[in-house]
């Protein structure tokens, strides 16, 4: 039974019969090199721009709640938390040198319908499903935050395309350049 299984299953013998081997050590991991791909830095810039913005919300929901809804907290956490954003993704994950203002513009226009699709989810977990609204919002942070990676990559801070004038004039330089 031994042979037979031997022949079935050598990974198994080999397992079972090897010697212990020493094991090399861990790579090191090169935190600087890693800092370099924009989607990892879009990560954890993410996660600490949304874990402030869950806080100031946690804190401003249990200062204000009872004299303002959920939904106004909502609205100014959103205010807050936006502007932030924007300073930390533009310098930090997409090292933008474009004009700050048509970038910020379109970085709120973003937000701006990433946080009424939050707010209506929001609202839905609420007030249809019944959970409890800090659950909800951490929740709906988690979506956004997925959802805004594509959003500013190829729209808010994307590279700008080269006029058709400009694209003309080089296919018509390399056309010259021909032999």
């Amino acid at each position: 039974m031994g042979a037979s299984r031997g022949r079935l299953w050598p990974a198994l013998d080999i397992v079972m019969t090897s010697e212990p081997t020493p094991t090399a050590p861990p790579p090191r991991i090169r935190w600087q090199a890693l800092w370099h791909v924009q989607g990892l830095r879009f990560v954890v810039i993410g996660i600490g721009n949304t874990l402030a913005g869950y806080l100031l919300f946690w804190g401003l929901y249990s200062l204000l709640v009872p004299a303002l809804p959920y939904a106004v907290v909502a609205v100014i956490t959103h205010i807050a938390a936006v502007t932030v954003s924007f300073l930390c993704q533009r310098q930090l994950v997409y090292r933008s040198e474009g004009r700050w203002w048509i970038e910020y513009l379109r970085f709120h226009l973003a937000h701006l319908g990433l946080f009424l699709a939050g707010l209506g989810a929001l609202a839905l977990l609420v007030e249809r499903v019944g959970w409890h609204p800090l659950l909800a919002q951490a929740v709906v942070y988690a979506g956004v935050a997925a959802s805004g990676y594509f959003i500013h990559t190829f729209f808010t801070f994307r590279p700008n395309k080269p006029s058709a004038h400009l694209m003309t004039q080089t296919t018509e330089n390399e056309a010259h350049d021909r032999p």
